[in-house]
């Protein structure tokens, strides 16, 4: 099984070399970093709105061939149109967080980030939404299915499992024992309301990938109205029309709850890095020792592997046998 680990944990995770994106992930204003509940040190950037009144927070989680650095301008982005704080963490084994790659390392991972905000920044886990990105879609499914207190969740581009990327359906069943990111059996678990966008001529990971998510949270009465990107595929969704949909699903839920405790206070982060531990503690050593250059621009790739007007309450569609919402559609043109 550790073979077999391996080799999964090889093709799930092709990881831009850590030296891509460091000085300007290193220099970040908003640079916090956590410590997993196995003692591994991992960054997060944690973007505050410097204006007054409660907003949600959004946990980030990047895809597989991306990394926080590299995803600093779309973090700016989303923050902005969607007027929310941004808490983006990164996984074990990428950029310059501790460890190696693996599945158990993504959780980890998410947990530290939730750990840090619901703890040390007093944000309630009603005023958390968790978005994911393709392999991101993991880490936020699994915590969505352990929190079920959570504001909503917004997954795009989204897998059902890893062999059912490559392999589909059938080969999952006999592959079970060595199938990564199992979205399908923990979405049945998830309790908050939720979205899915994805493109139908996805490549990478084929449409019916989000499809069957979006059903199987739509069966329970919790998914909102899908957006299809017709003709679209993995890494040229159309991000203004995606975060327009997002605004839209974000309107739909109820007003967060203000943040309590010692760090609910709002603004800027302190321009430092903070080393807050998972279980309350500080611990572990920060390799300073690789080198860097330029970072990249923009969101990487994804591998081939792997107002003033009160928002109407939340109403999800109705389960099966019932009228559906209309998904929305963006044709490729």
């Amino acid at each position: 099984m550790g073979a077999v680990e391996s080799v999964v944990n090889k093709v799930a995770f092709p990881a831009p070399p850590r030296a891509y994106s460091e000085s300007q992930l290193r220099l970040h204003p908003d640079l916090v970093f956590l410590c997993t509940r196995r003692g591994l040190r991992i960054p997060a950037v944690h973007k505050r709105v410097a204006r007054a009144g409660h907003r949600y927070t959004l946990i980030y989680s990047h895809g597989n061939a991306e990394d926080v650095g590299l995803s600093l301008p779309y973090l700016d982005h989303i923050s902005k149109l969607l007027d929310v704080d941004v808490l983006a963490y990164e996984y074990v084994g990428y950029s310059i967080a501790d460890g190696r790659p693996s599945e158990q390392g993504v959780y980890d991972s998410i947990n530290a980030a939730f750990a840090y905000l619901t703890g040390e920044c007093g944000v309630a886990p009603e005023g958390v939404v968790l978005l994911g990105r393709s392999l991101g879609s993991a880490p936020t499914v699994h915590l969505a299915a352990q929190q079920p207190h959570l504001a909503g969740m917004i997954l795009q581009s989204p897998l059902a499992s890893g062999v059912r990327v490559l392999s589909g359906v059938a080969a999952s069943f006999f592959l079970a024992p060595c199938d990564p990111f199992r979205n399908y059996a923990k979405v049945r678990r998830v309790r908050c309301p939720s979205v899915v966008l994805h493109g139908t001529a996805d490549e990478v990971v084929p449409f019916w990938n989000g499809k069957c998510l979006h059903e199987a949270l739509h069966a329970r009465g919790l998914a909102f109205e899908p957006f299809w990107a017709t003709g679209r595929g993995h890494n040229d969704m159309p991000e203004d029309a995606c975060v327009q949909h997002m605004r839209k699903f974000l309107a739909t839920l109820p007003p967060p709850p203000p943040p309590q405790g010692v760090g609910a206070s709002g603004g800027t982060t302190l321009a430092l890095a903070r080393l807050i531990n998972y279980d309350g503690g500080l611990g572990g050593r920060l390799d300073d020792s690789r080198g860097s250059r330029e970072p990249l621009r923009g969101r990487a790739r994804d591998s081939p592997a792997a107002g003033s007007v009160a928002p109407e309450p939340w109403q999800p569609e109705p389960p099966r046998g019932g009228t559906s919402l209309a998904p929305v559609r963006i044709d490729a043109s």
